[in-house]
């Protein structure tokens, strides 16, 4: 069972639909047997991308997950990307709603009331979202709450934080240019796509403390040749899978 923030992307134009899920596998079924209805109701939340399939085929879609999450933070997540990716109805997407409506019966507090408003009018989007380019655990953001609670930082500190996590990327970061024991693929910037019910390779890399999304691809060899391809473009000091001569 996978808990976080999934997405529905159109091959053709690249449309997008972003959603969310305690059980994404589960909520893919769903999604599924959604598709065969012969109509939909027209306030149905999917409603657009239903309309999509309908006319591409399901065949022109990849499914696959944008961020693993705990369950409290599913709602700000999905926030920030339907906001992020542009999958808005206005921006043209498939989703109908800015997100954060999860009818679990959570009562939501002021300041999420605030951020969901202000992520609307993209107050919070991109640099300006509190997770951009950010990634902690649930222990690490518990000790950084509990550190910091009633307390404001100096622009001193602030500085001396930017300088920190701009001299411990790209070559100088420990790990650069190593893949993880127990990396899915043999390959830098490739893992395989965790949902069980639709497998496939995703081609990525982290810029600056920013992860790059490359591509979604069927076969694993095509995601580290457009990895390559990528490093290659951008002129960047990572290592290649297939080194030219």
């Amino acid at each position: 069972m996978t808990v976080g923030i999934y997405c529905f992307e159109n091959l053709i134009d690249g449309k997008k639909y972003i959603g969310q899920s305690i059980n994404i596998e589960r909520r893919y079924k769903e999604h599924f047997r959604n598709f065969f209805k012969s109509k939909i109701s027209d306030t149905d939340e999917n409603e657009l991308l239903w309309y999509s399939v309908k006319k591409y085929g399901l065949d022109n879609f990849y499914f696959y997950i944008v961020e693993e999450c705990e369950e409290c933070q599913l709602d700000k997540k999905e926030i920030y990307y339907i906001e992020k990716l542009k999958s808005h109805k206005t921006k043209n997407g498939y989703n109908i709603c800015y997100g954060g409506n999860s009818p679990r019966g959570v009562k939501r507090s002021p300041e999420t009331i605030e951020r969901m408003r202000l992520s609307r009018i993209g107050l919070l989007s991109g640099e300006n979202h509190p997770m951009f380019g950010r990634k902690h655990s649930k222990e690490a953001k518990d000790k950084i709450s509990r550190a910091n609670k009633g307390r404001k930082r100096s622009q001193e500190e602030i500085d001396k934080q930017k300088k920190n996590r701009k001299d411990s990327s790209g070559k100088n970061h420990s790990q650069f240019g190593t893949k993880r024991n127990g990396s899915s693929s043999k390959y830098y910037g490739v893992v395989i796509s965790r949902v069980k019910i639709y497998k496939y390779w995703v081609s990525k890399i982290v810029v600056n403390g920013k992860i790059a999304h490359i591509g979604n691809f069927k076969n694993e060899i095509d995601a580290a040749l457009a990895y390559d391809e990528y490093i290659i473009k951008n002129n960047l000091p990572n290592p290649l899978n297939f080194p030219q001569e």
